[in-house]
């Protein structure tokens, strides 16, 4: 049976955001971020770690309980490190163990990269890092024509679109009987050149649209000239 443990919730104001968070447990501090997913997707893990570990969980801005409360600005992989900065800042704690899933992975990156002590481990999980792809022209023409779509007001050919996602194949591998078996992984519709996804609206977080309006999640951190991106759930 899974352990379920008792969350203190709390909210903490950022620039331009009001960040909400979650702590569970106690021991060594881990954070489990990502971007578009919410604490909410996190809680059964956080669950499972805070038996020996506390677990800082949080709604990156934009996304669900974390509403935009300043200017209209791009969700950045920078702007969203910045705010997991204050975030550990505020609760005096760290270094941290940080997993990042999808576009929180990117974010848990750009974390390490801008505040290295804040940081002990980082664990990107699924990355979009599409600008380190062969094929990344391709993909940045591809999300800039779907982001294109989505601001035109054709939300039903956006996700048409981001169906259509090119994919990147995996080795092939033997299966357990020894035959060869093709594994494909959907690679994230984001690049650090700049895409939609499912993050919904960037004053709501209603998961409405492949787009999340101006919110951004992904994007290659330090890379020169690299522009915001989003990224996959």
């Amino acid at each position: 049976m899974t352990p379920t443990t008792t969350a203190t919730t709390a909210t903490l104001a950022v620039p331009d955001a009001e960040l909400y968070y979650e702590v569970r447990g106690s021991g060594p501090l881990v954070v489990l971020v990502g971007a578009p997913m919410d604490a909410a997707a996190f809680a059964p893990l956080a669950d499972l770690l805070a038996t020996d570990h506390t677990v800082l969980t949080t709604d990156p801005r934009g996304v669900g309980r974390s509403p935009i409360t300043g200017p209209d600005l791009d969700s950045t992989p920078e702007r969203r490190a910045d705010d997991l900065s204050r975030l550990l800042a505020h609760l005096d704690a760290g270094p941290a163990a940080v997993l990042g899933s999808s576009g929180g992975a990117v974010t848990a990156l750009a974390l390490a990269q801008a505040r290295p002590e804040q940081v002990r481990t980082v664990i990107a999980h699924e990355p979009p890092l599409a600008e380190l792809l062969d094929d990344r022209e391709q993909r940045r023409a591809a999300h800039e024509d779907m982001i294109a779509t989505y601001l035109a007001g054709d939300v039903t050919g956006a996700w048409s679109r981001f169906s259509r996602t090119p994919t990147s194949r995996c080795p092939r591998r033997p299966s357990r009987s020894g035959s060869a078996a093709s594994a494909t992984r959907r690679s994230s519709p984001t690049s650090a050149s700049g895409s939609p996804t499912s993050c919904g609206s960037a004053r709501t977080g209603s998961p409405t649209s492949p787009l999340c309006g101006r919110a951004r999640c992904g994007s290659s951190p330090g890379s020169a000239g690299s522009r915001p991106a989003s990224c996959a759930t």
